[in-house]
């Protein structure tokens, strides 16, 4: 049964003594759980606890349940375009490789190693897909059905599942502090996606080590920012991993360090890491938390690193093909009848019909610059107050939203415009509030009057808020491509054969921010990590 109206939330107002209460609870239960932002200190390594919500957040139960039930197809529909080097040359290499520096860089690598793979005898590429789909609800009209839209499919450095695993045990502990909620409107089973990420990193690992057999100790590379203030998300990973009774070593490396500590066998094509003992670790799979644009990339030593991690025969999550299957002109161009109707038999491959259409539901309107129709909407301000104008890159904060469009692209020259996707603005439900705890108070757009009492313990205010659902996808492609036997005579060269060895989904992620921010990033405190109260 659809769900066309969000309960108002909270119910009744909380006391500002039991709104201190529940937050003091909430930040103890979150420094002894590692819900942690690292902070800059020249003294040490100093932490304050992550931006959350004190209550759960009203999500319509069928809507949640189809999210997780269509990740899989999704997962597929990804691989399908990430294994195809045509699709992707149609769709990046003669538009937005040309336009976008970073995106058209890190084409040229991949379409370099596509070229020396095809001259290999034998040759395969495995890569691991740790994806997240980021979800609105949508309401076209007051008494409408609420619905999910897609807002993005993240491919590369997908962040907070860790820490989305710990706020959702923190609700549940909530739960039986107050009668507010109860742990029975949460999510049946507890939120998986710390687990299942390293579940996948695991797999992957025993997979590397079953078919390569190192004679080296073998560990997970993982590539970070320097000083990265998101590190217990990371860490958090490494210390499940190293748990007993099968422990895998996790290196931590930062993307301007990779020539320095690495190095790939010149015969076996294996990739190597000496630590500071000078012990050898030969490295099963490379897992990428940074290098997912441009600020990562100071100078070439980053591109050659980047290509170097490629080259070898480890696992990287994601290979390349991944992460620019998850450019936005191929979100944006498979909502183009015409391109569906020429692609459908390569993009739904092992999608059943009914999940195709499932998955299709989601999708909103989305125009390129360099279609007549975007164009028009971009520079016209009545139409333009209904989209939001984004990059191909991932990682939030390059966005243009309503009236802040005509006068970007007015500037923009027109051989940049392809680089940019117009998509509609997704009409979330309104009046839902929820108190958002920062570790220092950033009062709310939308700020109601305080009472004394609430002044003086410094409790947080209701906030009207929009939340956004995230769902985890794993999966493993590997990639073979082999010479006939006996090669005819000008016969046909190398067959590719593509076998995805798993795709699963397990584990969620709610971020809420205050519904007057435009963008909504948790490390730098506009968001806040939330759990789905299901209605």
């Amino acid at each position: 049964m659809s769900t066309s109206q969000l309960p108002v939330w909270p119910q009744s107002a909380l006391s500002p003594n039991h709104l201190n209460h529940l937050q003091n609870s909430a930040a103890t239960y979150a420094f002894a759980n590692s819900i942690l932002l690292k902070q800059a200190s020249s003294t040490g390594v100093q932490a304050s606890h992550l931006p959350f919500t004190l209550l759960p957040s009203p999500f319509p139960r069928d809507q949640f349940e189809k999210a997780t039930r269509i990740q899989t197809a999704y997962n597929q529909l990804y691989i399908n375009i990430a294994s195809s080097p045509e699709l992707i040359r149609e769709v990046l290499g003669k538009s937005i490789a040309k336009v976008d520096p970073f995106v058209g860089r890190l084409y040229e690598i991949w379409e370099t190693l596509e070229k020396e793979e095809a001259e290999e005898e034998v040759s395969e590429h495995v890569s691991l897909g740790i994806f997240r789909n980021d979800f609105l609800l949508h309401q076209e009209e007051p008494n409408k059905p609420l619905v999910i839209k897609q807002v993005e499919f993240n491919t590369v450095s997908v962040s907070f599942g860790s820490l989305a695993s710990k706020v959702s045990a923190l609700h549940r502990y909530l739960g039986g502090l107050t009668t507010v909620f109860n742990r029975s409107q949460l999510p049946d089973s507890p939120n998986q996606a710390l687990q299942s990420i390293c579940k996948a990193l695991r797999m992957a690992h025993q997979h590397y080590v079953s078919a390569q057999s190192p004679n080296k100790p073998a560990a997970i590379l993982m590539i970070v920012k320097p000083n990265e203030n998101n590190i217990f998300d990371q860490s958090l990973i490494e210390f499940e991993l190293d748990s007993e009774p099968h422990s895998i070593r996790v290196i931590r490396l930062s993307c301007n360090e990779i020539l320095t500590f690495t190095t790939v066998d010149p015969v076996t094509k294996k990739l190597f890491y000496k630590d500071a003992e000078m012990v050898k670790w030969e490295v099963s799979v490379v897992y990428y938390r940074s290098m997912y644009g441009p600020e990562d990339f100071k100078g070439d030593d980053e591109w050659k690193g980047r290509y170097e991690l490629e080259r070898s025969r480890a696992i990287n999550c994601p290979s390349l093909s991944m992460q620019l299957a998850g450019c936005k002109k191929l979100q944006q161009i498979m909502t183009e009848r015409e391109f569906l109707a020429t692609h459908q038999a390569l993009l739904m491959a092992h999608i059943e019909p009914s999940e195709w259409e499932e998955l299709r539901s989601t999708w909103t309107s989305m125009y390129s610059l360099d279609d007549p129709r975007g164009l028009q909407i971009a520079n016209d301000p009545n139409q333009a107050v209904d989209f939001v104008l984004k990059p191909q890159r991932e990682g939030g904060g390059n966005n243009f939203y309503g009236l802040q469009i005509p006068p970007f692209v007015a500037g923009l020259p027109a051989s940049e415009r392809e680089s940019y996707i117009l998509m509609s603005l997704i009409k979330t439900p309104k009046n839902v509030f929820n108190y958002m705890v920062r570790p220092s108070p950033i009062r709310p757009t939308h700020e109601s009057h305080l009472t004394d009492d609430a002044q003086h313990l410094n409790v947080p205010v209701p906030t009207e808020i929009i939340s956004e659902l995230g769902v985890y996808g794993f999966c493993l492609l590997s990639r073979k491509r082999t010479n006939p036997s006996p090669l005819p005579p000008g016969g046909p060269g190398k067959s590719t054969v593509n076998t995805l060895l798993f795709n699963f989904q397990s584990g969620h992620l709610l971020r809420t921010k205050d519904s007057g921010s435009g963008e909504g990033g948790v490390a730098i405190g506009i968001s806040c990590l939330d759990s789905p109260l299901l209605v």
